[in-house]
């Protein structure tokens, strides 16, 4: 970084030519990844409150590695203790059943990673699995992105390992 830039000034005056952008490729945009199973390793695992304060969550970033869609960063977001905002029957209902769901797929990924379901999160990290990726319902915020739809082991019977 150049001596004349500083975090706390900026600068609006960046010569470009300086950066070599004609012997880079232009970004074509974010496309999606089609629907299927995909080998990833796990960046970063970690836990998370929610930003209303209703629980934790534990926060995934899995890389894709193999062929299709290798280096592609999916994010996975299991809200693992999950209180209801009011004492509503419907409410608490939700909120077990948001519990429920997401203490489900996170044994699936320990499963498919190959951990103990008493396993830390630090555990997590490198370690490799199998995600079933989907496509999202359109959001008018975001339009639509890839999400895990399930975890599974490499192995599991009549599927290929993607893994070696």
């Amino acid at each position: 970084m150049s001596d004349w830039y500083t975090e706390e000034n900026g600068t609006d005056d960046l010569d470009l030519g300086s950066l070599g952008l004609d012997e880079v490729e232009a970004d074509a945009g974010y496309s999606l990844l089609e629907p299927g199973d995909y080998p990833f390793v796990i960046d970063e695992a970690k836990s998370m409150p929610h930003k209303d304060g209703t629980g934790v969550r534990v926060s995934l970033r899995l890389k894709i590695v193999g062929n299709k869609g290798a280096g592609r960063s999916i994010y996975d977001s299991l809200s693992v203790i999950y209180k209801a905002k009011s004492t509503a029957p419907d409410a608490v209902s939700r909120a077990r059943t948001t519990e429920s769901i997401a203490r489900s797929r996170l044994k699936a990924l320990c499963e498919s990673i190959g951990v103990s379901t008493s396993a830390k999160l630090s555990d997590f990290a490198g370690r490799e699995g199998v995600a079933r990726i989907g496509v999202s319902k359109p959001n008018p915020e975001y339009g639509q992105r890839n999400e895990v739809k399930a975890y599974r082991k490499a192995d599991q019977p009549g599927r290929p390992s993607f893994l070696g």
